[in-house]
């Protein structure tokens, strides 16, 4: 166990197309990084008095409620099932780094620090379900730490093709950045932090895989609820066939 560390980075601009929009960043976070992290001026009520305040924003995922309708949910979900007093604390920290960092003059700062929250950086643990894709082989949630809950978590299958073999890898929700090209938004950096995720979700796969066979009933952990998760499938799959890029150093 050790202390967790947070490291904002924050670049304040003006955008005449969104004048609340105050400054673009990222913040690392332990050993993940969060990137398309917003911080926003906006008017608020309290007390029956109109006030200006600032306020953190979070990077989305974009899906399809049982209804079929557009509905959003963090990427990066703070703390676990199981405290959530952790998911509290590490988001009001995080939240009042990012801020520190916003407040200070320069155009462009970086704010580093040590909290209080104890946790685990070699705690890793995923739940992937097997979906009938062609592209997708199965799609979940992985849990770092105990601090953070990445998700959607799709796992797709790749071809070598020098050799010709086929090996199961994960992707991760992706943006298109400036060139046009598309970049994981929550990404390990730390070296050999992605292999451990893929080969959690691999071996969660296998298992829920030989559970389905089997006929076993399996009890559900993701964040994703299934009616949900399919209907996403239909609008996704081209997206999540792109190649996948490599984020940690």
């Amino acid at each position: 166990m050790e202390k967790l560390k947070i490291i904002a980075s924050v670049t304040k601009f003006e955008s005449e197309k969104f004048p609340n929009l105050k400054a673009l960043g990222s913040v690392q976070i332990g050993g993940i990084v969060i990137d398309n992290v917003r911080v926003c001026e906006r008017e608020y009520e309290k007390d029956g008095e109109k006030r200006t305040g600032t306020f953190v924003d979070f990077p989305q995922h974009k899906g399809k409620d049982k209804d079929g309708k557009d509905k959003w949910t963090p990427i990066a979900l703070f703390g676990n099932s199981k405290d959530e007093e952790i998911g509290t604390l590490l988001k009001k920290d995080v939240i009042s780094v990012v801020i520190e960092a916003y407040k200070k003059s320069e155009k462009t700062v970086k704010v580093e620090k040590i909290t209080d929250i104890d946790y685990d950086k070699d705690k890793i643990n995923a739940y992937i379900r097997p979906v009938d894709s062609e592209k997708i082989k199965g799609a979940g949630s992985i849990y770092y730490g105990d601090i953070l809950t990445i998700n959607p978590v799709f796992l797709k299958e790749i071809q070598n093709k020098e050799t010709g073999d086929k090996n199961l890898v994960i992707n991760l929700e992706q943006r298109k950045d400036k060139e046009n090209k598309y970049k994981d938004i929550v990404y390990p950096v730390e070296k050999g932090l992605r292999a451990k995720f893929n080969e959690a979700c691999i071996n969660s796969y296998n298992k829920n895989l030989e559970a389905k066979q089997e006929h076993i009933e399996e009890k559900e952990f993701s964040a994703i609820e299934d009616s949900e998760f399919y209907k996403e499938l239909e609008t996704m799959e081209d997206e999540v066939n792109k190649p996948s890029e490599e984020n940690e150093v």
